[in-house]
């Protein structure tokens, strides 16, 4: 483990009861609601330090894996996670046997990706074109019946640029042309800054998603 994921959790572990996630408590108790109902496999984008990774693999059932993607690099802009810091709160407070972590990129790990999923939790970079990419990418995996949770995506735009609680302008985006544009998707529960939907069908004769002029 390198310095920097050291001194990360020893400032963590002072303030916090549970792992470092940027969820609300509401927001908790419905990952773990529906990472209960995972049958075939779930794929996380955007680990951070790890603490939706301990709630997903907590309550995934038993014989189940997530995937967990996330490059762990700063770029001296963006905020960005720590391997060692998210392989350590899932050991003490997940399940670290349910977990592959992939150091990488998510629209290069998807290139050799071939597994169906039924849980996919967008939580990436949240410019429109990446929030866009991942949903465009990796929502083909899901299989009918799967679940789709994006964070971050109930910006109100009465919000101001200090106080985004509720999400920002591109997962928002994402979820508003998921909600008013495809037929594939059924919005469930919208609950703080998350969103979640079921695969209600898959896209006819293997049209991929993103061939439109404007949005998804």
């Amino acid at each position: 483990m390198n310095l920097r994921a050291q001194l990360v959790i020893e400032d963590l572990q002072g303030r916090l009861k549970s792992a470092p996630a940027l969820l609300s408590k509401k927001e908790k108790a419905l990952l773990g609601r529906y990472s209960k109902k995972v049958k075939v496999g779930a794929l996380e984008i955007g680990v951070l330090y790890g603490g939706s990774s301990s709630i997903i693999t907590k309550f995934l059932p038993s014989g189940v894996m997530l995937t967990a993607i996330d490059p762990f690099t700063a770029n001296g802009k963006y905020i960005h996670g720590d391997l060692g810091c998210a392989t350590y709160f899932v050991e003490k407070y997940g399940d670290i046997k349910k977990i592959k972590f992939v150091k990488d990129y998510s629209y290069r790990a998807v290139k050799s990706w071939k597994k169906p999923i039924d849980f996919l939790f967008i939580d990436g970079h949240h410019s429109y074109q990446a929030s866009k990419d991942d949903f465009c990418s990796w929502s083909p995996f899901l299989v009918q019946g799967g679940f789709l949770l994006i964070h971050d995506s109930n910006k109100s735009y009465f919000d101001n640029d200090l106080t985004n609680l509720n999400g920002f302008d591109g997962p928002t985006r994402v979820c508003n042309e998921i909600k008013e544009r495809r037929s594939e998707f059924v919005l469930l529960e919208s609950l703080d800054s998350m969103n979640v939907f079921q695969k209600i069908k898959n896209r006819a004769n293997n049209e991929k998603y993103g061939n439109r002029k404007k949005g998804i």
